[in-house]
């Protein structure tokens, strides 16, 4: 029931098969002596040296992370290894956010490749954190490890928020006491109170007390991020854009026009593709936590299309891709963007003529820039094309060009 739920909410491919077997709590050791848990996904039978999808998650192994990433890839090709990062849901140690994925993570993929079950081939993938792990180990990887497919994150994560010029407090705040809190009793039912303490602490000064009156105790996270701007030596251990150019084995990202990670996505992409790494970039109608079935479906199905092919030694369908307000950049060409279909703001399709447009064969500028304009918003009984949040278009990038021929606009002409 829950597999076939998924399959419709995902937009996914038929399964291979259902019929999954779980090992739960397998023990991985680290150097320190600390051993970590994780989940293995497997078909029940034939799973031993399939391709392997490996997922680090400081969220926990079961639940959303099981449903909507371990389980669909194991019921499409892949053996699944999904994995709580240290001092989280049964993991030992002290979850430190961010300073011990680089450690942590070479360790557990040298464990993976001596398993009896595990094959040659192994695919990291994963979204935020989850991605930022990816990104913390990528420059020594196992020649065992085919591909990359980071999901709206980058290589810096917190750091894009301590810019010197600026400090952006509520998302690197809100999200260190989302982890300090998430394992307690009742969590979930108590988020609308932990929500108005949240805002409580914001209003706290001086803010060096925050962290205790939203969580009840010090956070040397939130601490950092108030103390120490981004280029701090604090973060020098954090900080893996510098790894970026070091990266050599295949990588799909897969961002939001409205992420917050946005900007620090495509800066990895153009590294990647100035060093001549032939990356792949796909760009969705989505924010960071929004439109999740969307940006998750849009993930596996990548993660099957790019990272399956390459794990088996073949090569990747193009990159050509169509979609309301999404592009792949090709690898060694240029974006080719699909053609788009106007939509009601209801999300039906708009059947009146003059409705279909086609995107620029330009495809969108090579900076990927994320620019916007307010125009009129779309009315609900008119077409609203393209289709994204009330009010906004498309990124400059992803307009037509203004020499074509002006489009039947899909909103009824009003009276003055």
């Amino acid at each position: 029931m829950i597999s076939r739920l998924v399959e419709r909410l995902l937009k996914l491919p038929a399964p291979v098969t259902r019929r999954l077997a779980v090992q739960r709590d397998l023990r991985v050791p680290m150097p320190d002596g600390v051993a970590l848990l994780a989940d293995r996904w497997a078909p029940r039978t034939g799973g031993d040296g399939l391709p392997l999808a490996l997922v680090r998650t400081p969220y926990g192994r079961r639940g959303v992370f099981g449903a909507l990433l371990a389980r669909p890839l194991a019921e499409r090709g892949f053996q699944v290894l999904i994995q709580s990062t240290r001092g989280g849901f049964g993991s030992g140690g002290v979850f430190d956010p961010l300073r011990q994925e680089r450690e942590d993570g070479l360790a557990t993929l040298d464990w993976v490749v001596e398993q009896p079950w595990s094959g040659d081939a192994i695919v990291l993938v994963g979204p935020s954190y989850l991605g930022y792990v990816q990104w913390a180990v990528a420059d020594r990887l196992p020649p065992q490890v085919k591909a990359m497919v980071p999901q709206v994150t980058e290589s810096g994560l917190t750091l894009e928020f301590l810019r010197e010029d600026g400090l952006s407090l509520e998302t690197p705040f809100g999200w260190g006491v989302q982890v300090a809190v998430q394992e307690r009793r009742f969590s979930l039912l108590r988020q609308r109170s932990q929500a108005k303490r949240l805002e409580r602490a914001l209003h706290t000064l001086p803010l060096a007390q925050a962290d205790v009156v939203a969580i009840g105790h010090r956070s040397d996270y939130i601490q950092d991020i108030l103390t120490h701007t981004e280029h701090h030596p604090r973060w020098a251990e954090v900080d893996h854009r510098r790894r970026v150019a070091d990266v050599t084995v295949p990588v799909s990202s897969v961002a939001g026009w409205y992420d917050i990670f946005l900007p620090g996505q495509l800066r990895d992409f153009r590294t990647l593709q100035e060093l001549g790494r032939r990356p792949r970039l796909t760009v969705g109608p989505w924010t960071h936590t929004g439109n999740l079935f969307a940006s998750t479906g849009e993930t596996l199905r990548e993660t099957l299309g790019f990272g399956l092919a390459h794990a088996r030694g073949e090569e990747p369908r193009s990159g050509r891709r169509s979609g309301c307000s999404s592009w792949v950049r090709k690898p060694g060409g240029t974006s080719r963007p699909g053609r788009r279909k106007a939509m009601h703001r209801n999300g039906s399709t708009c059947r009146r003529a003059g409705c279909w447009r086609r995107g620029n064969p330009a495809g969108p500028s090579r900076t990927a820039t994320a620019t916007t304009r307010r125009t009129r918003p779309p009315r609900p009984a008119a077409c609203a094309w393209p289709p994204t949040r009330a009010g906004w278009t498309t990124p400059r990038s992803k307009r037509a060009p203004t020499s074509s021929p002006t489009p039947r606009p899909c909103w009824p002409k009003t009276s003055k």
